[in-house]
């Protein structure tokens, strides 16, 4: 299920092509690809021009961040600290500050 949207699913396909969460990211990719974000579409594109690949990589990425901000933000906490940055820094992978 998408956190992000009221849709049933949560698949790579569901976020560039139809998740309303991103719609201001996925028009600016379409205005540098085109509307055809089907995988054939998408790669075709990649290939034709740097501009068009660095297009779809910041898209990829922006919305990959924000996905990943939220799924810490559901995290449980303990203490005021996410369970996972703790688990982390006990295995010595954390931030030494």
């Amino acid at each position: 299920q998408c956190h992000h949207c009221d849709g049933d699913q949560d698949t790579a396909q569901h976020t560039l092509e139809v998740c309303p969460a991103w719609d201001a990211e996925r028009g600016d990719l379409v205005a540098e690809v085109g509307r055809d974000l089907s995988l054939p579409g998408i790669v075709g594109a990649m290939l034709e021009s740097e501009r068009k690949w660095c297009a779809v990589s910041s898209f990829c990425e922006r919305v990959m961040l924000a996905k990943e901000e939220a799924e810490r933000a559901r995290e449980p906490t303990r203490d005021g600290v996410a369970a996972r940055r703790g688990a982390m820094a006990a295995r010595g992978q954390g931030t030494t500050r």
